[in-house]
């Protein structure tokens, strides 16, 4: 069987569930619907997977993987030990040209560009390990160093318009504020269902377990707690302790093993492996303005959210997103419209200041 033929097959097998639409060879993906975010992750796996090649993170463009036709090409010039289009980094410009001041998106945000105009510039930051790929930067403000730079080919001086979602959505608060302490100026950060990761220490924070097992252990303490003795209760934690931290050590060897021949790491172990990036990171207040997405679960804790900021905060609700669809249409749709609102109103004002000095 052609390549050609596996991907197609692959594609209604997966996306189309089983009905061939007979899609062209030239249509996009993604304006078409036919895969989303989470989707062009799966594709990048079967691809290697498959045809046992290895996608670099810079080789993740439309050019190479938004059709049929686009995916074959790329897939025979890697087999045939060349490369297909690369960027000079990984940041992808999504929606070029354009007059107004760009939006960087850490991460891959499909939807969101056909959301906020034409004429509004946008380049997703395509994050390291993001697709399964080995680790580079042991912490955030490491990986965040090398994304400035990045992102400082691109536009050299502020202000700037920063966003992203969930783990990444953390990288875009670093990026804020390393910019900030260097004296640049950032005119909006968006966040999308961002981690409790980003926010400062407080009286208020929630005590976090260990682990999620040690759930069934605190509901037999409080439904036993006057049978048990503060020794036994204290020595069955522990216990429980230990077996998490095993178990950190088995995922960890698996990720390493699946590392060291090529292979990309599996979305169930992704959250792990990348959370090492954030171990030692300590979050600050952050003093610049700033817009946050939550889904109609997450946005119970809003008073929560409320102690990241220092200076102007909006929490917006989506309801009925949920965390992993909130990126997805048609919830994308729904706070993109706010979100354009208000880098529409900084770019106004932008306006409005360098004609007054003009004049």
């Amino acid at each position: 069987m052609s390549a050609k033929a596996e991907v197609r097959d692959f594609i209604v097998q997966n996306f189309l569930y089983g009905q061939d639409d007979d899609f062209g060879d030239d249509v996009s993906f993604l304006e078409k619907g036919i895969i989303d975010s989470t989707g062009i992750i799966e594709l990048v796996a079967f691809t290697e997977d498959k045809f046992g090649i290895t996608v670099e993170e810079e080789e993740l463009l439309p050019e190479n993987f938004d059709s049929l036709a686009k995916l074959t090409y790329f897939i025979e010039k890697k087999k045939n030990n060349g490369k297909g289009p690369i960027s000079r980094a990984p940041l992808v410009p999504v929606q070029d040209g354009g007059p107004k001041s760009p939006l960087f998106w850490v991460g891959l945000n499909t939807y969101l560009p056909r959301h906020i105009g034409v004429d509004q510039p946008v380049y997703d930051i395509i994050v390291q390990g993001q697709y399964g790929k080995k680790l580079c930067y042991k912490t955030l403000e490491e990986l965040v160093a090398h994304h400035l730079n990045e992102i400082r080919i691109i536009q050299p001086k502020g202000p700037y318009l920063l966003g992203g979602y969930c783990f990444t959505a953390m990288v875009a608060l670093e990026i804020a504020q390393q910019l900030i302490r260097e004296g640049e100026e950032v005119s909006l950060l968006c966040l999308v269902e961002p981690p409790v990761q980003c926010l400062p220490s407080g009286p208020h924070n929630p005590v976090v377990l260990p682990k999620a097992s040690l759930t069934s252990q605190v509901k037999y303490f409080r439904s036993n707690g006057a049978k048990l003795s503060p020794a036994k209760i204290a020595a069955s934690v522990l216990m429980e302790i230990r077996r998490s931290k095993m178990m950190e050590k088995i995922k960890l060897a698996a990720c390493k093993s699946l590392l060291f021949f090529k292979r990309p790491i599996p979305t169930c172990l992704r959250e792990f492996y990348y959370a090492q990036t954030v171990d030692s990171y300590i979050p600050r207040v952050y003093h610049g303005k700033a817009v946050i997405f939550l889904d109609d679960v997450s946005c119970g804790a809003q008073p929560e959210w409320n102690r990241l900021a220092g200076g102007e905060l909006h929490i917006h609700e989506v309801p009925g997103a949920g965390h992993f669809n909130i990126i997805n249409e048609p919830y994308v749709s729904r706070w993109a419209k706010h979100l354009s609102s208000y880098v529409d109103e900084i770019q106004a004002a932008r306006h409005v200041a360098i004609m007054s000095k003009a004049s």
